[in-house]
């Protein structure tokens, strides 16, 4: 519709749909109306909208009707749709009246303000859609939109020098420059192309210009400050666009410059070739991991509430699963809601206060009063070396000394001990199924840390009765 409406408006087409001389622009401009009626009416007032908090930046997906209807009509584009509809409604009185007058058809100019979410700088999902279906990047999709953009300013400021030639007469415009005054619809359009994108590019005039009459200087005079302004915003995109593209080969550069230095590290110690071999290994896999990992964590925390816990259920579930054994649903997202996703770096030791359980990396759990490994932790391990952190349900006077430290870039989801600890007064079968978990397995080399978990939900669940039977 973005190239139809202009060039029904520029050779100012009948609008009603019955009568003789009927011709297709009138049927397909009703249905378009129609289409945009529906959608203002119908869809929008059952379609749920993203409600993004101003102070914290946090988005919700809003599903109640009542409150679709209040964001819509308040926040969203219902006033710009009202008026989009405008004439859909002239067009059926026209319709009925069986004729239209030109002031009722220049009513379609407002159907033009839905052109303006063309060019909006966002990728909408059609757009997204296309990058993955075609493995392209938003580089390409960004100089596609753009193309696009330009055509369509072109072609509308080209219905414009229509519609005045037409309203002012032919023999008083640029039409008697081009010897034009009599040609077909589809002559006149193309020198009309022509004589816009000229103004547009501001390249100039020379076979053709805005010079019969005053009313087609001012419109020569605006399309050319379109123009400008139109280039200016394309070269400062550019310019963003290709800051954004130089911060990546940045980034591919230092990582390059950083595999050369191990290499220069590696000769000059004579590493043997298997050694050598680990290490280009690690290096050359720590960065894509450390990327992915942080856009995960960047995506989640940038999604609605809704989603973002549709989400985590999806990533955490089997996790859960494997701790606590098969709960219910309802139990199971109840239990993933108090949780959080974060990104560890390399070396950094673990904030102690919370439960985690790990999905990417290894963590190490060490004694740094006895200076010793007491385990190693990975997301792909059985269930009893997936997660660390249940001393925090026992008072600080009874805990070992231990730290948590990342060996890799990990990916952890951490919740405050206070909240497994309602969770576990809640639902205490939970902390009695890991007990028992614990005590069927055999495993010389985490004795040590097994016999502490032992511990640890020995001493809570014993804390749990006496508080029950006390009353508390």
């Amino acid at each position: 519709m973005s190239v139809i409406e202009p060039f029904v408006i520029a050779f100012d087409y009948p609008m009603k749909l019955k009568g003789r001389g009927l011709s297709a622009a009138p049927i397909i401009d009703f249905v378009a109306g129609a289409l945009f009626f529906i959608d203002t009416f119908v869809v929008n007032f059952l379609e749920a909208k993203v409600l993004t908090c101003r102070s914290t930046g946090r988005r919700k997906l809003i599903t109640t009707p009542r409150l679709i209807r209040k964001i819509y009509i308040l926040e969203g584009s219902f006033v710009t749709d009202v008026i989009v509809s405008v004439p859909f409604v002239v067009q059926i009185i026209a319709s009925i009246k069986g004729e239209s007058t030109p002031v009722e058809r220049l009513t379609r100019i407002l159907r033009l303000l839905r052109v303006l979410r063309v060019t909006g700088s966002s990728l909408t999902t059609p757009e997204i859609l296309f990058m993955k279906l075609f493995r392209m990047t938003p580089m390409v999709i960004f100089i596609a939109q753009t193309l696009l953009v330009f055509a369509l300013l072109v072609h509308s400021v080209a219905c414009v020098y229509i519609f005045v030639a037409i309203q002012e007469g032919r023999n008083q415009s640029w039409l008697t420059q081009a010897d034009l005054a009599d040609g077909s619809n589809s002559e006149i359009y193309i020198v009309a192309l022509y004589f816009a994108t000229a103004t547009i590019t501001t390249v100039g005039f020379g076979d053709i210009s805005a010079g019969s009459n005053d009313l087609e200087r001012c419109i020569s005079t605006v399309a050319m400050i379109v123009g400008a302004i139109f280039f200016a915003y394309l070269v400062g995109s550019m310019g963003a666009s290709i800051q954004a593209l130089s911060t990546t080969m940045s980034r591919q550069r230092k990582f390059r410059e950083r595999v050369t230095r191990v290499h220069a590290f590696l000769d000059r110690q004579h590493a043997p070739t298997h050694i050598r071999r680990h290490i280009m290994s690690f290096i050359s896999e720590v960065e894509p991991r450390r990327t992915f990992l942080r856009e995960n964590e960047e995506i989640m925390k940038s999604l609605p509430t809704d989603l973002m816990a549709s989400m985590a259920h999806h990533m955490l579930a089997p996790n859960v699963g494997r701790i606590f054994g098969n709960v219910s649903n309802g139990l199971c997202q109840h239990i993933v809601s108090v949780f959080e996703l974060v990104v560890i770096e390399p070396g950094m030791v673990i904030d102690s206060g919370y439960f985690y359980v790990v999905t990417e990396g290894v963590v190490a759990i060490s004694s740094p009063n006895e200076r010793k490994m007491i385990a190693v932790l990975t997301g792909q391990a059985d269930a009893y070396l997936c997660y660390f952190g249940l001393d925090e349900l026992i008072p600080p006077e009874r805990r070992k000394s231990v730290r948590a430290s990342a060996l890799t870039v990990c990916e952890l989801w951490r919740a405050r001990a206070s909240a497994i600890e309602e969770i576990f007064k809640s639902h205490p079968f939970l902390a009695q199924i890991m007990l028992e978990k614990i005590r069927s397995l055999e495993d010389d080399e985490f004795s040590e840390l097994l016999a502490y978990r032992v511990f640890i939900l020995e001493s809570f669940l014993a804390r749990f009765v006496a508080m029950r039977e006390s009353g508390e």
